[in-house]
């Protein structure tokens, strides 16, 4: 059992240094996984817009893939994603003329908790603004 807790502890460093403490991160995060980062951005500012018609969507993902994802959006702390582990992104429109849109972000049916707090009832603007600097500007530059 001993050798099992070290080997987590070893894994929850190396998620955590990848996704959340490196002084590179954000770069990071744009390298590897920036440009789909753009693709739940722009889903999102649609929706802001009113030009969304969605009312669901899913797309599966591996955990190499939600470790990123989940760096961006702020994760207090982050192990290694179990099987089965999902991120949720919903959206609620309101009669509030203020922040008409709310979202709410669930790692694995929680809502996460963050660096910018827990990410429940957020205006859909700040959700927003929270992820744009994962995405890159020029993403061939980047890599070059």
């Amino acid at each position: 059992m001993e050798m099992a807790e070290e080997v987590f502890r070893a894994g929850d460093w190396e998620w955590n240094y990848y996704w959340r403490t490196n002084p590179d991160v954000v770069k990071y995060i744009q390298v590897v996984e920036g440009l789909f980062i753009g693709e739940i951005v722009a889903h999102l500012q649609a929706v802001l817009d009113g030009k969304s018609s969605l009312d669901y969507t899913h797309i599966f993902v591996h955990d190499g893939d939600i470790g990123p994802v989940l760096g961006a959006l702020g994760i207090n702390a982050l192990r290694w994603p179990a099987m089965a582990s999902n991120i949720a992104f919903e959206v609620w429109e309101t009669n509030d003329k203020s922040n008409r849109y709310y979202a709410r972000v669930l790692y694995s049916g929680w809502t996460l908790q963050t660096i910018h707090g827990t990410l429940d009832w957020v205006p859909l603007a700040d959700l927003i603004d929270i992820m744009s600097p994962y995405v890159p500007e020029d993403i061939v530059s980047l890599c070059g």
